[in-house]
C-alpha cells in the first residue's frame, strides 16, 4: 500500500486499526495476517492465500452480483455458521452435563 495514497485519503488510521486488529486474530474463517513492514514509500502486508480474491475487490469491479452469483454462496455461508453453532451448542451442554454428573459424583462419594 502506498503511504502517499493512505495520507491523501485520510486513511492512517484506519490502516492502523485494520493492522493492529488483523495482527491480534488467528482464526480460519478469517484472513489471517502473517507479517507485516514498510520502507519509505508502501506499507507491506503478508497475508494468508485468497484464491478468488477479497470481497473488497470484487465489489469495486463488480457494484452488483446477481441471484445466481449470491444464492449459492450465502446458502453455503448459513450452513457453514448453522454447523458451527450446532457443535457450540453441543459443547455447551456436554460440558453442563458433564459438570452435574461430577457433581453427584463429589456429592456421594462424601
Amino acid at each position: 500500500m502506498s503511504k502517499a495514497k493512505i495520507i491523501d485519503k485520510n486513511s492512517v488510521e484506519s490502516v492502523l486499526g485494520e493492522k493492529e486488529l488483523l495482527s491480534k486474530l488467528n482464526h480460519p474463517f478469517i484472513v489471517n495476517l502473517i507479517y507485516s513492514f514498510q520502507d519509505h514509500d508502501f506499507l507491506y502486508i503478508l497475508m494468508d492465500l485468497l484464491p478468488g480474491g477479497n470481497l473488497r475487490y470484487h465489489i469495486s469491479i463488480q457494484r452488483r452480483f446477481n441471484e445466481e452469483q449470491t444464492s449459492k454462496k450465502i446458502l453455503i455461508f448459513y450452513i457453514i455458521i448453522t454447523i458451527i453453532l450446532l457443535l457450540k451448542i453441543t459443547l455447551i451442554f456436554y460440558r453442563i452435563s458433564n459438570r452435574k454428573h461430577l457433581n453427584r459424583f463429589r456429592i456421594h462419594s462424601l
